[in-house]
């Protein structure tokens, strides 16, 4: 019977070295806050819209929308400023 007893205390040790693993490996919530710091440092529709690709149910799903819907309008307020700009009425 003592290798069932060691078997078992490898087992035990196999296990025990698993969870200790597993509670140092990132979880997928510090992947998503990764994310969105990295989406808004760059600040970008680009960066928003990765970010909502990686996490479509993440954390910050609702911000990271919101960001892409003003940072595009944005953009086509700038362009529309620089065509009336442009533009002679008279």
């Amino acid at each position: 019977m003592g290798w069932i007893a060691a078997f078992y205390a490898s087992l035990r040790a196999l296990a025990l070295a698993a969870l200790a693993g597993s509670a140092q490996a990132q979880t997928p919530a510090d992947a998503d806050d990764r994310a969105w710091s990295t989406a808004q440092e760059l600040g970008t529709a680009e960066a928003y819209q990765q970010y909502l690709e990686q996490f479509p149910v993440g954390r910050h799903v609702e911000e990271a929308f919101r960001g892409l819907v003003e940072e595009q309008m944005e953009g086509e307020v700038g362009a529309t400023r620089g065509a009336v700009r442009g533009l002679d009425m008279y």
